[in-house]
């Protein structure tokens, strides 16, 4: 941190050389506090920008007084750690691009509802859509869905089949009230459920993942009649 406020420093006293990367940071910051949860990764590695321009700052300052032996070895001990816990948490994907760990385990075990979506595969139209609404929870991973998935029914175009997709942790009562209206359309049939479900997992190796239920619901448009019914209700 100390090394980043450096940098902004050293972008206002060179503004001539630098004034283009702190005005990209604090643009950054703005959009952050504007639009974005308060969390210091959306800066997109812009911070990375300052910590090169704090070093340069500093350079002409050490480069006289201290021996560039010990330089690099202050260097080697602060960027050590980071380097560690890089490594640490990359080996997963080592092992899967070395071939040590298949693709398939690798992907059962890093990528949220896997077996669900395989399983659904099987279950679902090949036409269908696949509605995953939020829950309160982590988004599934549309990526891997196994019919295009939609996030709320302003996408759905009232003609292909429609399945609404729930998740559930354990120990947590479903919040309905996180859910989008869903005004003329009915989702009660239950097509899969998987109450032992991974719903989120983590790059920390053998941390174990969160599990939950997924309910999977055939969704129709209502009729008059149903609608009625609803607002009665």
């Amino acid at each position: 941190m100390a090394l980043i406020l450096c940098g902004a420093a050293t972008c206002c006293r060179r503004w001539r050389r630098l004034a283009g990367l702190m005005i990209l940071v604090v643009l950054q910051i703005a959009l952050i506090a504007k639009l974005l949860p308060d969390d210091f990764r959306f800066l997109g590695g812009l911070q990375y920008g300052l910590l090169a321009a704090g070093a340069l700052g500093l350079s002409p300052l050490l480069r006289d007084r201290v021996p560039l032996r010990w330089v690099a070895a202050v260097s080697l001990l602060l960027l050590g750690p980071w380097l560690a816990a890089e490594l640490y948490y990359a080996r997963p994907l080592v092992a899967v691009t070395l071939g040590a760990t298949a693709r398939e385990d690798f992907l059962r075990r890093h990528v949220p509802f896997m077996d669900d979506f395989r399983a659904l595969d099987k279950v679902l139209p090949r036409e269908a859509s696949l509605y995953m609404p939020y829950s309160g929870m982590i988004a599934p991973p549309a990526v891997y869905a196994p019919r295009p998935p939609i996030f709320t029914l302003a996408d759905w175009d009232r003609r292909t089949p429609l399945y609404r997709m729930l998740v559930q942790p354990f120990g947590q009562a479903f919040d309905a009230s996180l859910l989008e209206p869903e005004a003329g359309v009915t989702c009660n049939e239950v097509v899969y459920r998987n109450p032992n479900a991974v719903v989120v997992t983590y790059r920390t190796p053998n941390r174990a993942p969160l599990r939950g239920t997924v309910v999977v619901q055939r969704c129709l448009v209502e009729t008059g009649d149903e609608k009625i019914l609803r607002s009665l209700q």
